[in-house]
């Protein structure tokens, strides 16, 4: 499994947000990390 951060979804009523979260948790290599909700472009 896949190192999330933060290590479990915000609240959100997205069911599709939800999904992807779930599906690249189980479906990585434990040697990826992935960052959920993370702005990478400032203003």
């Amino acid at each position: 499994m896949a190192l999330m951060i933060p290590y479990k979804p915000f609240d959100t009523h997205s069911e599709g947000e939800l999904a992807v979260f779930s599906a690249l948790e189980s479906g990585l290599d434990d040697n990826l990390i992935v960052f959920h909700s993370v702005r990478w472009i400032t203003s």
